[in-house]
């Protein structure tokens, strides 16, 4: 069993976000509206339903409760094809506002539904469903982009989570989707006592990104935010070309999961600077 150590992050980890909200029942239709597109936007969907969110909210009776937006999303993965939607992976979000005190709405949570091609033993790709429900305005509040790569089997860091005693702890976020609990996927939580010191075990592989400051941290906030990044991966100091690969991070075994440039998953060593 590993040994809880404190982790001594070389470079900072992307500040928290919280989603702002008014939720007072005093508030105007307009203030009410602005802060519902606020909150949304924070979540990563931009402006975009800001015209819908303003419609609905609006459009509510007095004995109205909730309301709903649903919005889709395609992401890029190895192998992908910028202009074939098929070969890229699907995000459809149902987001769900709700009527709190008095008349005041606010973005409750969201269901986010992942849909891709997967790739079998024998070549073929056979389709796969996740779905999970994700609640705004609770520490560790997850984005659209956190959530796909949730949904993806990747880890995401995030700081600032309250645990049922008040206190504050930053931690690295999973998704068990074998452990399954009435049917459903359950989060599992690496705190930094856990100790995965990503920069450091970044540090152990040979990576050309390593050697510049400004790719170095590109990679490092990408990893941080659960992100499937490219790098290249160095046989030795000399090589110059190297291996195009992608990775990312893996906080279970303090290591990282690498892919090649079509999506294959590598065999690799574990990080020689992580000790256990």
């Amino acid at each position: 069993m590993a040994k809880a150590k404190k982790n001594t992050q070389q470079q900072a980890a992307p500040a928290a976000r919280t989603v702002p909200v008014s939720n007072k029942p005093e508030v105007t239709l307009q203030q009410n509206i602005a802060d519902l597109q606020r909150s949304t936007k924070f979540l990563g969907f931009g402006d975009t339903l800001d015209k819908e969110i303003a419609e609905k909210r609006a459009a509510m009776k007095p004995g109205d409760k909730h309301f709903a937006i649903e919005t889709s999303k395609f992401y890029m993965k190895p192998g992908s094809k910028e202009n074939d939607l098929s070969t890229q992976d699907k995000m459809t979000y149902t987001l769900n506002y709700e009527r709190g005190k008095g008349d005041t709405v606010y973005l409750n949570n969201y269901k986010a539904e992942l849909s891709k091609l997967v790739k079998m033993e024998d070549g073929s790709l056979a389709p796969q469903h996740r779905e999970h429900t994700f609640y705004v305005n609770r520490s560790g509040t997850v984005t659209a982009k956190e959530a796909y790569n949730l949904l993806d089997e990747r880890a995401v860091y995030k700081k600032d989570i309250t645990n049922k005693d008040g206190e504050k702890y930053n931690a690295w976020v999973t998704m068990d989707f074998v452990n399954l609990k009435d049917g459903k996927p359950q989060k599992k939580i690496y705190n930094d006592q856990y100790g995965f010191d990503m920069p450091q075990a970044l540090g152990g592989l040979q990576l050309k990104e390593s050697k510049n400051e400004k790719s170095a941290k590109f990679l490092t906030e990408g990893l941080y935010k659960g992100d499937l990044r490219p790098a290249t991966l160095l046989k030795d100091p000399n090589d110059e070309k190297g291996q195009k690969i992608y990775i990312a991070a893996d906080p279970k075994f303090k290591n990282f999961k690498q892919y090649n440039e079509d999506g294959t998953k590598l065999f690799q060593k574990r990080a020689p600077s992580m000790k256990h």
